[in-house]
Order: structure tokens, then C-alpha cells, then sequence
């Protein structure tokens, strides 16, 4: 029996592509004799195995005609073969420590299935872009001052980049609210709990935002003297029975309300982040010293911000 040797011209070339990347990878070889001859326009069997750690990983048979050189190529993992034996798709490529995947060939020169070990060859260079699609959560190769940008992430308009200390994450726009209206009569009785001073905005968080207020508003009554009033931006858990609760639960300015005609501005701000769930977000009064009515008011107005 003749023993043929093989010499690889060109092993193996990685697909590099933005969009589909095939499951294939090419193979180009020459068939020899044992005296150095080039078997030419010859049809020969092949069969080339993937191997990890001597087990096999994927095999394949097919059959194939030199050209006038003795040269064959082959696309491993294509259509068109004899037989196979596991998936080339599903080799995990990553995983190519040392020794890493080796490519064993054997070849039937009369077609007879008895075929002859030509011996096995490394796979030195990982085909990167199987390793790529392999990966779930690869690392995307666009990046800011060498930090990735997570390619799983799908951006809405106006979304903005954060770096979450390991990469680039898309996050949602801040969401600014405008809240401006006349004021209406305001009841504000000695030691009740805050109450709103006129218009409100509702917002619904998941609880991992910030809530920035800044309003403020211009306020009087009939009575003959100022009262004493506390001031704060506030928030009220939309489910009926809920109070109406300072920004900052301890802590709030005290201004004195003058009697009409003379009108008071009072602006306060600050910041609160919420468990999940739906506020009303405004401008709260506490009376600080006789119950009132706060009965000559003019208009309010200001922002709410959510920060994400």
C-alpha cells in the first residue's frame, strides 16, 4: 500500500464578520505518495477529527478529488459530507487551554474504508470569531478608554452610558416633570402632619432611582399676623390612607407666613430615593403655630426629577 503524505498550504482562516458568522472553518492540504509525488486528479477519502484531550469532539468523512497539483480543500463543518460524528457548532472554543484542540487526519486513497492515520495537528490559533458567537456574554470589542461596552444591553432613545465599575450599561434618561398652578386654599392646623400646597405630580419608580424636587410657591392669609410654618418637599404613597411625608423626615425649614396683602415665598429642595411603588410628589406645609387658612395664596411651581 502506498503511504501518502499531506502538507497543509493553508490550515485554517477565522471568519471575522459583524453580522452572521458561518460554522465553518477551511481546511487545503496536498496528497503525496511515499516517494514525494503529488497524487493528482485523484478521488480520495478524508476523514478529520477534532480532539480535545485525545477524546474526540467532532469527525468527519468526505470525499474529494485532487487537482493537477495533488491539492484538496475542505470546509470543515460544511454540507456535503459522508458522515459525521458529533456537532462542530457546538465545540466550545473557548475552552483551548493547554494542550488545546488538536485536528487529527486520515485518509482512504482506494476508497476501500480502511483508512491510514496521518498523524494530528494543533490547533494553535483558536478560531476567534466561533469563540465569540460561543460566548454568551462576550466582551464587545467597542469600548471607552479600553472599558467594554455590554453588547447584550438594547438602548432606547435618549438613553444614556454608566459605568457600573466593570463596563459600559445602557441607562434610561432622566425624567424631568414641570409642576406649576395656582394655589388653593389651604387648611394648616396646629400639630397635623404636612399637607400639600397646591398642585402635585405622580411618578412611579422601581426603586432604584433618585427623586430631585425643587418647588416653591407665594403664600398669605387673611388673618391679622404671620403664622409660623414648616416647609418641605414632600411624597405620598398613592394607596389611599397614606401620609404625606417629608423628603427629610427630621429636619425642615420654619418661615413665617404673612397676612394678605403681603405674600410670602417659600421654596424648598431635595433629594429621596424610594422603594418601588407610585407617589405623589409637591410642596408640603406644616403649621408651627394656629390653625389657619392659608386663604390668599398666588401661584407655585418648580420640577421634580427622576435620576436613573
Amino acid at each position: 500500500m502506498k503511504k501518502i503524505f499531506t502538507s497543509a498550504i493553508a490550515f485554517l482562516l477565522a471568519f471575522v464578520a459583524t453580522a452572521q458568522v458561518p460554522d465553518i472553518m477551511n481546511y487545503q492540504a496536498v496528497a503525496r505518495n511515499n516517494s514525494g509525488q503529488a497524487l493528482i486528479n485523484q478521488t480520495i477519502k478524508v476523514r478529520l477529527s477534532v480532539l480535545k484531550n485525545a477524546v474526540m469532539q467532532y469527525s468527519e468523512t468526505r470525499q474529494v478529488v485532487t487537482n493537477a497539483l495533488g491539492l484538496f480543500n475542505i470546509q470543515i463543518g460544511s454540507s456535503g459530507t459522508l458522515a459525521t460524528t458529533g456537532s462542530f457548532s457546538g465545540i466550545n472554543w473557548q475552552n483551548n487551554a493547554a494542550p488545546g484542540y488538536v485536528l487529527k487526519v486520515e485518509l482512504d486513497i482506494n476508497n476501500s474504508g480502511l483508512f491510514t492515520d496521518m498523524g494530528s495537528q494543533s490547533l494553535v490559533t483558536v478560531p476567534y470569531s466561533f469563540a465569540t458567537k460561543k460566548a454568551d456574554e462576550a466582551i464587545e470589542p467597542v469600548n471607552i478608554n479600553g472599558k467594554p461596552i455590554d453588547r447584550l444591553d438594547v438602548p432606547a432613545a435618549g438613553d444614556r452610558l454608566a459605568y457600573d465599575g466593570a463596563k459600559w450599561v445602557t441607562v434610561k434618561r432622566d425624567t424631568i416633570y414641570q409642576i406649576a398652578g395656582a394655589i388653593a386654599n389651604i387648611p394648616v392646623t396646629a400639630g397635623n402632619p404636612f399637607v400639600f400646597a397646591g398642585v402635585t405630580t405622580t411618578v412611579t419608580v422601581t426603586g432604584t432611582e433618585t427623586i430631585v424636587a425643587n418647588l416653591s410657591g407665594s403664600f398669605a392669609h387673611s388673618g391679622a399676623s404671620a403664622i409660623l410654618a414648616g416647609v418641605s418637599v414632600c411624597y405620598q404613597d398613592v394607596t389611599p390612607g397614606s401620609n404625606i411625608i417629608s423628603f427629610h423626615p427630621t429636619i425642615w425649614p420654619e418661615v413665617s407666613i404673612h397676612a394678605s396683602p403681603i405674600k410670602t415665598l417659600v421654596f424648598h429642595s431635595g433629594a429621596v430615593k424610594l422603594p418601588a411603588g407610585t407617589y405623589k410628589i409637591g410642596l408640603g406645609l406644616k403649621n408651627q403655630s394656629i390653625a389657619t387658612v392659608l386663604n390668599a395664596n398666588d401661584d407655585m411651581g418648580g420640577t421634580v426629577e427622576i435620576r436613573y
